[in-house]
């Protein structure tokens, strides 16, 4: 599947970096920040994380998410998210596929998704909630599945779900491409957590792809758009049970993908599609879907490392030329 797309894009300062404001209060209200793309469109976001002072190493790791939203006009703040990402590089962002599925059919669809970017957070001791955070939005310029297989090639068994709503775990990853580029304005960083700056500034912190042959070790983290339906994040740092991994051949059968499975240890009541499984803040699998057999829950992560090739050509000058 591959989206739309307009124009080329192309190298230009962003429009606006705004400070979203973390009000301190024993309330812990918090105001929406509106954003404008480059296009003119407003996007209004209020993102939530939990930023305690003794808790901003593990926080500033996630910093590192991209929030992937689109306009609704029946959303609370005029939009909603549909899935987070991981940069790639200047200009992409790995996602799981299916969430942009039922989107792929309409160049309209694609004008209204803005991948929302953190680029530096001040994390006061006396705040308990967040202080501030800095923020940079960027439009979609298209997209397409990290594989070329059309929908009538994968087999009728890798299928789940009837009509418009069938879907399949299969090959679940996508790579989109934005505009302007990520670091027209900013610079990347591999900072270790414990090189972070609290107060560091137009820095975008990436991570790495894992490749064939590299090994997922302990401790674990992962991170998801809340389950529930609020808009801020779910993390999870340093997983260190040693049953957490699970050979998912134990629980799913092959054919339905390749794929990384964590036990269900947080009883989380899903896994939403594009939830992100990092190991030596190293990428190892998206989040495809939650299973359950014999009571045992079970969190379904795209296994990353033999697509590796495949999602680093995905959208690139050479692919999308």
């Amino acid at each position: 599947m591959h989206l739309p797309s307009f124009g080329r894009p192309v190298k230009a300062a962003l429009l606006l970096v705004l400070i979203l404001t973390f009000i301190s209060t024993a309330s812990s209200n918090l105001k929406p920040v509106t954003l404008t793309g480059v296009s003119g469109k407003q996007v209004t976001w209020l993102h939530r994380e939990p930023v305690g002072y003794g808790q901003k190493l593990q926080t500033f790791f996630w910093d590192r998410v991209v929030n992937i939203l689109i306009t609704d006009d029946e959303a609370k703040y005029g939009c909603r998210p549909i899935a987070i990402g991981v940069i790639l590089d200047k200009n992409r962002v790995l996602t799981s596929y299916n969430p942009f599925a039922k989107l792929s059919k309409s160049v309209a669809q694609i004008k209204d998704m803005y991948i929302y970017v953190n680029i530096g957070r001040v994390v006061h001791a006396s705040d308990p909630v967040g202080g501030l955070v800095y923020y940079h939005l960027h439009e979609l310029w298209s997209g397409r599945r990290v594989t070329f297989s059309p929908e009538e090639a994968i087999p009728s068994r890798s299928w789940h779900g009837r009509g418009p709503d069938k879907s399949t775990a299969l090959h679940d990853l996508m790579v989109l491409r934005v505009k302007p580029d990520f670091n027209s304005k900013f610079g990347f960083s591999n900072l270790k957590e414990h090189e972070i700056t609290v107060g560091k500034r137009d820095i975008i912190f990436t991570m790495t792809i894992a490749k064939p042959g590299e090994k997922l070790e302990y401790p674990l983290r992962y991170c998801q758009l809340n389950i529930d339906g609020d808009r801020y994040h779910q993390h999870y740092d340093f997983v260190n049970a040693d049953n957490v991994i699970v050979n998912c051949d134990s629980y799913i059968p092959k054919f339905w993908g390749k794929f990384i499975c964590i036990r269900n240890n947080h009883d989380l009541k899903g896994l939403s599609s594009s939830a992100i499984l990092v190991s030596n803040q190293t990428v190892f699998g998206i989040g495809s879907f939650a299973y359950i057999l014999e009571e045992q829950g079970i969190l379904v992560f795209t296994d990353v490392r033999p697509y590796h090739d495949l999602v680093m050509n995905a959208m690139t000058d050479e692919d999308t030329h």
